[in-house]
């Protein structure tokens, strides 16, 4: 009877110790993510490791820094605005994106004011099923000059990375003028 509950225990908990064992942002082993969109556009993410960052990602175009801190991926933030005629850099540096390793249930804000500037990041993790992580990342920047925010919402697979993404809306208004992006619904389809 003890050898049944144990193997019955052990089996609960495969699927848990294969989630701590996999490594869900294994950006440096690919050079590019290959995603489509629902209308069979090719989305390209390549991937560069600099010797200071632990992974550069370009979203076509939008870049992402990202630095691995031993229980955070940091994203790199240059905010600046215009006054008086000059460039004015509010802040530069790494903030919070999301935690790492990830936490089922998880949610934190990160804030950040000085200098002209008042930063926010909410972030959000939880575990989907068995294997696979959503986080869902909300981004807001407020400066003299204007306000800028983002939404990301990533799915985590094990040893894969990112296999879906949210991008957007991104809105910037600056000086009156507004711009907002297209979101954009990305599915992996391969990895080289």
């Amino acid at each position: 009877m003890k050898r049944l509950i144990f193997i019955s225990f052990l089996a609960g908990c495969a699927s848990l110790v294969d989630r701590e064992a996999s490594n869900y942002i294994p950006f440096p082993r690919y050079e590019r993510y290959i995603y489509q969109d629902p209308d069979s556009n090719i989305f390209v993410v390549s991937v560069s490791t600099p010797e200071s960052l632990y992974a550069a990602l370009d979203w076509q175009g939008v870049v992402e820094y990202l630095k691995y801190d031993g229980d955070w991926v940091s994203v790199y933030r240059k905010v600046e605005y215009s006054l008086g005629g000059s460039r004015v850099v509010a802040y530069e540096g790494y903030i919070p994106y999301y935690p790492y390793p990830f936490v089922d249930n998880y949610r934190n804000t990160f804030s950040y004011s000085g200098n002209g500037v008042d930063l926010q990041v909410v972030c959000s993790v939880s575990l989907l099923d068995d294997l696979r992580y959503g986080v869902e990342v909300m981004y807001r920047e407020s400066t003299p000059e204007g306000r800028r925010s983002f939404y990301r919402m990533f799915v985590f697979a094990p040893d894969t990375g990112i296999v879906e993404a949210v991008l957007g809306p991104d809105t910037s208004v600056i000086s009156g003028d507004t711009i907002v992006t297209d979101v954009r619904n990305l599915h992996l389809i391969g990895m080289e």
